[in-house]
């Protein structure tokens, strides 16, 4: 297929390699998106719009040098085959999305296959180490049989796991090698 300003667009499943590191830059110095899959976002409510009205192929890139700090508790659904990612790599910190609020919960919930979360700070609202803190992840599944992966990120203050995948699980699938996840790629 084709985007709107009909640049093709090539999207199926495939394995990455963790060496891959997709970017895109303007030879013309500009904010230039290389097709219309991909969308900047600066706030939380550019976020949730962006989420809202991604589809498969989609790409929601944190802009760069970009703290989003979201205040409410509501889980953000990743539909599949969508994209959220930023520049951290390497000594580039990269943008962070931040979920302040402590009740529980998580930041993003993956709801499809093929989801992809990279380069980006996130930062739950609590590193106390209380076992009274509410259950609050970063990235969660409930669903074992997506396929999702979540690589690049700097993950801390998440009081339940910075990674959290619910269900029943089969080692021989499981790239952790434990079982808290199936079909999650995680890399550092």
């Amino acid at each position: 297929g084709r985007g709107a300003n009909r640049t093709p667009l090539v999207v199926g499943t495939r394995e990455l390699d963790p060496a891959e590191d997709f970017r895109f830059a303007a030879t013309s110095f500009a904010a230039l998106l290389p097709t219309s899959g991909f969308t900047y976002v600066m706030t939380a409510g550019e976020l949730d719009r962006a989420l809202a009205a991604s589809h498969w192929g989609s790409v929601i890139e944190v802009a760069p040098n970009t703290d989003i700090r979201i205040d409410d508790a509501r889980t953000r659904e990743i539909p599949g085959g969508v994209t959220v990612r930023s520049s951290r790599r390497g000594t580039a910190p990269g943008s962070g999305i931040q979920r302040a609020n402590r009740e529980a919960g998580a930041l993003f919930r993956i709801a499809g296959d093929n989801v992809r979360v990279t380069g980006l700070r996130l930062t739950g609202a609590d590193t106390s180490k209380s076992d009274d803190a509410p259950k609050v992840a970063g990235v969660a599944s409930d669903n074992p049989s997506f396929h999702a992966l979540v690589d690049h990120n700097e993950m801390s203050g998440w009081t339940d796991a910075a990674v959290s995948v619910n269900g029943t699980w089969n080692d021989a699938t499981c790239f952790l090698g434990s079982p808290t996840a199936q079909n999650v790629r995680v890399i550092a």
